[in-house]
């Protein structure tokens, strides 16, 4: 569940608002409110690569909902010009 939460209120929030504002708006990155996001969502990412350098999978031994929920945004970070090139175990 906490994997859950965190894809909603932190993950989701940052993420996928960010993508969204560039893919649909083409929002000014340099606006206060983007920047905030953008900072959130590079936090979420690194924490996220953390927690998989010492485990295969969010949760035990196999895909979870948890692992599916948070892909859902994580194949399409590149549209929201976030990287996975310095997060090998999120990648």
């Amino acid at each position: 569940m906490q994997w859950l939460f965190s894809e909603q209120y932190s993950y989701e929030p940052n993420i996928a608002t960010v993508r969204h504002w560039l893919a649909h708006f083409g929002r000014d990155l340099a606006e206060p409110p983007f920047l905030e996001r953008r900072r959130n969502g590079e936090a979420v990412l690194d924490f996220m690569d953390g927690h998989l350098a010492e485990r295969a999978f969010f949760l035990g031994d196999d895909f979870t909902i948890a692992g599916i929920a948070l892909y859902a945004y994580t194949h399409v970070l590149h549209e929201g010009s976030y990287h996975l090139a310095n997060r090998p175990h999120l990648a």
